[in-house]
């Protein structure tokens, strides 16, 4: 389920233009003078389905630092209360890290940063192994390139660094 924050100013950013993801790159073609996203003939039911879809947990804050939404309600690496949505994300940010996700938001909204990444060992499962998690954060720019918020993105990769020789479609 995709959990998406609709406060009356918020209501007006439709999801389509909060989506920004490894995989789904928006980009921009010209049909003489008007722009057409490639995303735009998507309808809503197909967007929330995407973000559902891909493998990668996601979560948006908005250019005020407000959590705005997320997806993959149900089965998180880093699960987020209903409660955290509408909230500063400095309120629900383990305080471990908190000092470099402000200084990477900071960084994003002055334009010296686009992307972040990074990754750690982490039990994903209560007394299973650990797993390397990879966790990126990219900024949310318009057309214009105005910030218009970041999206963290986590994704259990250790399945991935675990292949070896090759798999062939259908194989």
């Amino acid at each position: 389920m995709f959990v998406l924050y609709s406060r009356p100013r918020l209501a007006s950013i439709p999801v389509e233009r909060m989506l920004v993801a490894r995989s789904l790159i928006v980009g921009i073609m010209c049909h003489g003078s008007e722009e057409v996203g490639m995303i735009d003939r998507m309808n809503e039911e197909i967007v929330r389905a995407m973000l559902e879809a891909i493998p990668v947990e996601t979560s948006v804050i908005d250019a005020n630092d407000e959590v705005i939404g997320w997806n993959k309600h149900e089965n998180r690496i880093f699960h987020r209360p209903m409660s955290s949505m509408g909230l500063n994300f400095r309120d629900c940010h383990p305080q471990e890290s908190l000092a470099k996700v402000e200084q990477i938001v900071s960084e994003m909204r002055s334009g010296a940063r686009n992307t972040a990444r990074f990754w750690i060992d982490l039990a994903v499962n209560p007394g299973a192994p650990k797993h390397k998690v990879l966790i990126e954060f990219f900024a949310l720019r318009n057309a214009k390139g105005e910030y218009l918020g970041c999206m963290e993105c986590t994704q259990d990769v250790q399945h991935i660094m675990e292949l070896k020789g090759q798999k062939r479609l259908l194989d």
